[in-house]
């Protein structure tokens, strides 16, 4: 889970390939984000969220998931912006740069990653 950093809006991650927006002050959901897995054996699997991060304006919400992927997302509108992909096994962890344009990512490979968010 995180919270924004206005923290008008919190998020939870899932085994079942979610990340749910929720409002803060009242508990209403705001937008429920698929996260579809890249296996191309079993498409219609999800792929679970392992960790979550807000960007430090609260506009980009990033998931660590298990497929190996970073999932990044438009937290207002839940529009998916991109995919990152360069680990070898699941992501375990995510922040960002407080600039908010880099993201420093940790993996079941043992490896930390650094990504330029603008450039993949």
């Amino acid at each position: 889970m995180a919270f924004s950093p206005d923290t008008d809006l919190l998020a939870s991650g899932s085994l079942d390939g979610t990340v749910r927006l929720w409002h803060a002050t009242d508990g209403r959901a705001s937008h429920t984000l698929q996260v579809p897995s890249l296996e191309k054996s079993n498409p219609d699997r999800n792929s679970a969220v392992r960790s979550l991060a807000f960007g430090p304006y609260g506009k980009v919400i990033a998931a660590g998931c298990s497929d190996r992927t970073i999932r990044l997302w438009n937290a207002p509108s839940g529009k998916p912006l991109a995919s990152l992909l360069g680990h070898q096994d699941e992501v375990l962890g995510i922040a960002f740069h407080p600039n908010g344009r880099f993201i420093a990512s940790s993996s079941a490979d043992k490896t930390i990653r650094l990504w330029d968010i603008l450039t993949g």
